[in-house]
């Protein structure tokens, strides 16, 4: 059973229409900002990063609703709260099983890029020390729940030190 405040998004995502929407995922330093700002550039579509997880469901709801609505329009998005939250933060049932139906709508919708490497990552001078050490620390689960979350949905995957740009814009342009 889904929790009500769900709902509204789970409409909303139902009610997308297939757009020129381009959602990046995955682990910090994967390159998702770098190959978003670069397909930006090449398809003219805006940029938007989604900044840092939520705090609370609220912050969730509020997040997923403003990012469904960029999805419609037409945007290159840096992170997407349904499939990144449950990456990186424990969630509810409920909630997991929301945002893992949202997902499944907006793939149909939306490419889903996602960026994977296993390279270690680096200590960016923004990241704090706690920050840093969750992510060397969490590295191997994080990816994981990423590849359970977007297990059956369609997705492309980028590896920046295999892909290049070219090739995924060209995997991206198949169905522009």
């Amino acid at each position: 059973m889904t929790n009500k405040m769900w709902d509204p998004l789970i409409i909303q995502s139902e009610n997308l229409e297939k757009s020129r929407s381009i959602i990046l995922v995955g682990f910090n330093q994967t390159g998702k900002s770098t190959l978003g700002f670069w397909l930006s550039d090449n398809l003219s579509l805006p940029y938007y990063h989604s900044g840092p997880a939520p705090k609370n469901t609220e912050r969730v709801i509020e997040n997923c609703k403003v990012q469904l609505d960029l999805i419609k329009t037409g945007y290159v998005l840096d992170r997407f709260t349904p499939l990144c939250n449950p990456a990186y933060n424990e969630v509810l049932i409920d909630e997991s099983t929301c945002m893992d139906k949202i997902t499944g709508l907006v793939s149909q919708k939306a490419h889903i890029i996602f960026c994977d490497t296993m390279s270690r990552p680096i200590n960016k001078s923004k990241y704090t020390e706690e920050h840093f050490e969750r992510i060397c620390n969490h590295n191997k689960s994080i990816r994981e729940n990423y590849k359970h979350a977007l297990k059956g949905k369609p997705h492309i995957k980028y590896d920046w030190r295999v892909d290049s740009f070219e090739d995924i814009l060209e995997r991206v342009n198949v169905d522009l």
